[in-house]
Order: structure tokens, then sequence, then C-alpha cells
């Protein structure tokens, strides 16, 4: 028997075209059972890594290989030295943060469009790309009911952005250039005077953005809301400072509400907040990264009231969708500001005449980047494969289990809510409990690696947020929360 060769030579990537096409059906198809398998058995994973900040290096050669090394060798520290620093976002007992959902459907259209593999900027650059932006976008405006006047045939306009980041940054740019156009002249001397304005309780990218832009993101206080428990942008704050603002000389030029706040999953009061930003001409954008998706549900878009009144409004086909990281949805009243600030071409990047009258947009307009990749194509595929009832099913599961989890805590005598349960999110806290006990107990809870919670901030007091974000997430798991939780309170709390 010949004697097994325990030091593989490496395939000669690069040499030839065929043989290349063969080792990657053979690796394919090897890597799809090991992604198959690890997701068959990803209970068996622990959700949280126990390694400590700086572990690869040391166990990784200082210098890239000179010549390829042996694909088994590579498989080989994918299992002993990648998994072990994996986070499993995608693990039934991972419970913080929001969904970041991953499916199959997805996973092999990003496969296809990877391997395309063209930066899709315009229409001559790969047709397809911009030609399935705009259909997919179609589908996701009517399916998530939003306003006409965000549809392209109604002079509206979408765009995927890669995350909410990019989206806010985008839209505080139109921002910015509507208000500019409106000052004629003036523009570039009361440029310094525009302001910007956000809930302090809304997303940290909106003021990272803002300063990106070369302003100061002015942050309204929030204010109790005593039907949910939760806190939302204070509406006369807002108001009031608006009315000084224009007083002191300064050009009130855009406002974000936020539909599910990160911490807590707060409603901003979005009607009164449209009507305020309708009175005083000010671009009134809607942040709904993680929530927007509920819309896809016709029992909460009544919910939604106000929408009409936004400019802008934005959601994470990243989050809470069986597609994959990362994809943001942007749609737009007007895109004349967003493509008028960003359109800045080159020579060989100009379309003929003939290309400019089909209604398709150069993709490259609507965000900061040029090279785009095919995001659509993964998102097309999911919404083939699962159809928008299964969409649906996935939120509407995701809601029943916070909601079993929600009843959990009413009924018990020693943890509380923090506030109402908003959408899938749940957030509570151990009755009488410190700020800092609070803290060390979530840091408890998380130690074993067997779940994985973030704590949150509410009205100055800490708490722990609960939210289901495995697409196929259990009551079984749910209830191995309760139960955990409360046997790490009984050890903490009583020592």
């Amino acid at each position: 028997m010949a004697e097994e060769n325990t030091n593989p030579k490496s395939h000669p990537w690069g040499d030839d075209n065929d043989a290349d096409c063969e080792e990657f059906r053979k690796r394919g198809y090897e890597m799809v059972d090991f992604i198959a398998n690890l997701y068959k058995n990803i209970e068996k994973q622990p959700v949280t890594p126990t390694i400590q900040r700086g572990y690869l290096s040391p166990q990784l050669n200082d210098k890239a290989p000179e010549e390829g090394v042996a694909w088994e060798t590579t498989m080989a520290d994918v299992k002993s030295k990648i998994l072990p620093g994996v986070q499993h976002w995608q693990h039934p007992r991972f419970f913080a943060y929001f969904p970041c959902m991953m499916s199959f459907p997805a996973l092999l259209g990003d496969m296809l469009a990877d391997s395309f593999n063209q930066p899709g900027f315009t229409w001559q650059a790969c047709p397809v790309v911009s030609e399935l932006e705009v259909v997919t976008l179609k589908w996701l405006v009517h399916a998530i009911d939003l306003p006409v006047k965000f549809r392209q045939e109604n002079g509206g306009g979408g765009s995927i952005q890669p995350t909410a980041s990019e989206a806010c940054l985008v839209t505080m740019v139109a921002a910015r250039k509507k208000k500019l156009d409106q000052l004629g002249e003036r523009g570039e001397e009361l440029r310094s005077k525009l302001t910007f304005y956000c809930s302090e309780a809304s997303h940290f990218s909106l003021q990272k953005s803002c300063s990106i832009i070369g302003y100061t993101m002015k942050e309204i206080p929030t204010v109790l809301e005593p039907e949910t428990g939760n806190y939302i942008m204070d509406i006369s704050i807002l108001e009031q400072t608006i009315k000084k603002d224009k007083e002191d000389g300064f050009i009130p030029t855009f406002v974000s509400a936020t539909y599910g706040t990160t911490g807590s999953g707060a409603v901003d009061p979005v009607p009164q907040i449209g009507t305020l930003c309708l009175d005083n001409d000010i671009w009134f954008h809607i942040d709904a990264a993680y929530a927007g998706s509920t819309f896809f549900c016709p029992e909460y878009r009544s919910d939604a009231k106000g929408i009409g009144t936004a400019n802008s409004f934005n959601f994470n086909l990243s989050k809470w969708f069986p597609g994959l990281f990362n994809s943001s949805i942007l749609f737009v009243d007007n895109p004349k500001y967003q493509v008028e600030s960003l359109n800045h071409t080159a020579i060989y990047l100009l379309n003929e005449e003939a290309d400019k009258k089909a209604n398709i947009p150069d993709f490259k307009d609507y965000e900061i980047s040029l090279g785009r990749k095919f995001k659509s194509l993964k998102i097309w595929f999911a919404m083939q494969s699962y159809g928008l009832e299964g969409i649906r099913n996935i939120i509407r599961r995701h809601i029943k289990l916070a909601q079993v989890f929600e009843e959990k805590v009413k009924n018990d005598d020693r943890f509380e809510l923090a506030c109402n349960r908003a959408f899938s999110l749940v957030c509570i806290r151990y009755k009488g409990a410190s700020n800092e006990q609070t803290y060390e107990f979530c840091t408890k809870v998380n130690a074993i690696g067997r779940f994985h919670l973030v704590p949150g901030d509410l009205g100055g007091k800490t708490m722990l947020r609960i939210v289901p974000c495995y697409q196929y997430v259990q009551e079984v798991h749910i209830l191995e929360l309760w139960e955990h939780l409360n046997e790490v309170a009984n050890d903490f709390f009583k020592a």
C-alpha cells in the first residue's frame, strides 16, 4: 500500500484555466459541505469565542508564503486558528445587538455575484448590476408599501447603500445641497450656518456622518413616553431649538428621526417631527435600520404614521431579512440633490446619450464609492427563494418569541421590563440592581460562552437587551436563556 501523503502539494493556481476550474469545483464542493455542516451543528459551537485580543498573529507566519501552500493546510488553519475567533451571530443563543441574518439562498447568490467580479459603477461597466438593482428596489418599495412618492415612476428613487451609516451620510449631503441651492448666491457665504438635528438616542453614526461633512449634529434630549416606558425625541425641545437657531441666524437643514432605536427600539414621534420639518422647510430623514423590516408585514404598517412627510427613508436588509451583510436600502422622494452632490465623473465613465433615456441610473452617483458590489443579486435570490410570505414568517416568529420572553419577565418577582417590548427587542433589569451590578451581571451571563447579550442604557439606567437574531431560533432557546439568567442571578445577587 502506498504511503499516505501527509504533506500534499499546493495546486498551482493561475497556471491553467481548465485545471483551476476543476480544482475550484472540487474545493467548492468541499467548502459548501464545510459551511453546511457548520450550521447543521451550530449549537455545538460556543456562541462567544474564549480567545484574548491579539490571539491570532502569534499563530500565523510573520510573512506571506513565497509559494502557495496546500489547500488542506489552509483549511486546517481555518479549523484550528480562524474558527476559534468567530463570534457566531448565526447562533440560536445569540441575543445581542440586532439580527445580522444569513440565508443560504443569499449566500449562493452572493457567491455568484462575486464570481462575476466587476465593480458595476455604471450601466456600461456591467448592465445587469444597474438593471437588477432597479428591479429589486421596485420590488422592495412595493413590498414594504412605502408612500408612492418614493417610487421611481413617481419621481422618487432608491439605492442599495453599504450600511445605514453611509445611507445617513448620503442623505445629509443631499440635504445640504438642497438647502444651499435654495439659498442661491448666498449659499457659500451661509454654508457654515446650516444646522442638523437628531435625538440623543439616535445611532452614533449620525454624529459621525455629520462631522465628516463638516458640521456638528445637535442632539435633542429624549422624553419618557408613558404608554411604552421608552424614551423618544422631545418634540417640544426640537421645536424650541429650531426656533432659537433661526433667531440666531442659523439655517435648520436636516432632522433625523429613528424608527426603532438601537438601545431600546423606541420610535420617535414621526408625524409631529414631519409636520415641523414641513413648516420649516427642513429635510426629514427616517432611520429605520432595524425596525423598517416590520413593514413587510401589513399588520405593522399602521404604526408607521407620518412616513409620507419624510424626504428619505432607510432600512437594513443586512439585519432583519434573510440576506447577508451588508446592504442598506435608501429611498428618497427626489434623487436630484443626492445625484448632483455625488455625480463626479471622468470621460471614460460617460455613457452614450441613448443610455440615459432608459431610466436606469448609474448608481455611482448615489453613493460615496465608485466601485459597487453586485448586492442586488443576493437580495433577488433571497426574495425569489423565500417569497414575501416567507420573509414575513421570520419577522412574525421573532416577535412571537420576544413576546414569550416578555411574559416570563412580567410574571417574575425579581426581573422587570425596562420598557415595553419594542418589535422583537426586550429590555430588562434585575429589580433594585445598580448600574454597575447590572453591567457586571451581563458579563457573568456571557462568561461561559453559552449565551451572548449586550447591555444598554435607558433613562440613565443600565439594562440588558434581548433580541432573537438567528433565523431558525426556537422557543426552546428563549426558555434556555430565561433559565440561564435565573441561575446566574441566583449566584450573583445572593453573593
